[in-house]
């Protein structure tokens, strides 16, 4: 049977109105297409404010931010580098750029930033007096996902294709192992100043592990999902987006496909030697569908886990994953997410969510 809801929606500059909406199903409240306002899920529209936008570079993508002052410095992939933007007058200015694929971890300590890379293992040094960037430590994983500073004494690395954590001395700048998760990679690195605990979120195996300040381990739990997005730590508790991960194919019925195909294409000129051909995929050259790969579709999920363990799903989303995880002043968390571009505002409290922002474009990534 269909929906109706009745919901108060207080537009800009006009009186408050009441609308109906019709929803066939929940799928059509949660993926309903309204522009400058929020979706709760308890009902209701909200009119927020309008949107403006600010253009960086088309090819590059902000992966992570760090706010100085009036300056917030960010760090990109596309053209891998360090931007910053000033708040009040909107302007950008080209820090450095890098022989990377992206920045993909920024944090403060002191006068300095350091920001992370990936596939190099580099960290870099920005000196906040002057901008001036120099190459700091090289890990030996080559995947740096997160960074983390325990005071202004230690830096700690979340890193793959090995899932280790790196202790870094910010003095002598001397990197040793801190703990092996055994997993793939660490995609999600949070430190507790107050208790003295880090607490890690690894790909493929989706675990949550907690590191007293001994360097003691306790896996708090394995996630039906692959990878540990994010964590947040908030109130004495421990906020978890996880995400998963699967094709319409298997990948090996996926691989066998593509071989098939390339088998049955006729010799191209100018291919050489070896056999690659020259303008494949160039402009105006017929592309085999069979060649595209199997859409892989996503899902993600929102935990919320005490610190002896107990644990709650309390938002859950399919066809999209979760990029990065952040809170207000007042408590209420953020989810930006692929491919739908969109932003979530959860209250945890109250068990609520809203569609904060549904943008136009592939992926928010940032928040």
């Amino acid at each position: 049977p269909a929906l109706f809801l009745v919901m108060p929606f207080s537009a800009p500059l006009t009186a408050t109105t009441t609308y109906p909406w019709k929803n066939q199903n929940f799928s059509d409240f949660y993926n309903g297409q309204l522009q400058n306002v929020e979706i709760s899920s308890l009902g209701y529209l909200h009119s927020i404010q309008a949107l403006e936008e600010f253009i960086l570079e088309k090819t590059d993508t902000i992966m992570t931010s760090v706010k100085v002052g009036d300056w917030l410095y960010l760090g990109t992939a596309g053209s891998a580098g360090i931007t910053k933007f000033h708040l009040n007058k909107r302007t950008f200015e080209k820090i450095k750029s890098f022989d990377d694929a992206a920045v993909t971890s920024i944090v403060r300590v002191g006068d300095s930033l350091y920001a992370a890379t990936v596939p190099s293992g580099k960290i870099y040094k920005v000196n906040l007096e002057n901008d001036r960037v120099t190459e700091w430590v090289t890990l030996s994983d080559p995947y740096i996902w997160e960074l983390a500073a325990t005071g202004d004494r230690e830096l700690l690395a979340a890193t793959g294709p090995h899932g280790k954590l790196f202790s870094i001395d910010i003095q002598s700048k001397k990197s040793t192992l801190k703990y092996d998760t055994e997993d793939e990679n660490i995609t999600a690195l949070a430190y507790d100043q107050k208790e003295e605990t880090t607490y890690l979120g690894t790909s493929v195996s989706g675990l949550l592990i907690r590191l007293d300040k001994k360097g003691k381990a306790f896996i708090l739990n394995d996630f039906a999902e692959r990878e540990v997005k994010d964590i947040l730590l908030r109130d004495g508790k421990i906020y978890c987006a996880t995400n998963e991960f699967f094709m319409t194919l298997k990948e090996e019925e996926m691989f066998m496909m593509l071989n098939k195909e390339m088998e049955k294409r006729p010799e191209t000129e100018g291919a050489n030697s070896e056999g690659n051909a020259e303008g494949i995929g160039d402009a105006g050259q017929a592309q085999n569908p069979a060649l595209q790969p199997p859409r892989t579709r996503y899902s993600f999920s929102l935990y919320v886990v005490g610190l002896e363990g107990q644990i709650e799903k309390i938002f859950l989303s399919t066809d999209e994953y979760v990029n990065r995880v952040a809170v207000d002043h007042a408590g209420l968390i953020y989810l930006t997410t692929s491919p739908k571009g969109r932003i979530y505002k959860v209250d945890a409290e109250k068990r609520e969510f809203f569609t904060h922002r549904d943008f136009n474009v592939y992926g928010a990534t940032h928040v």
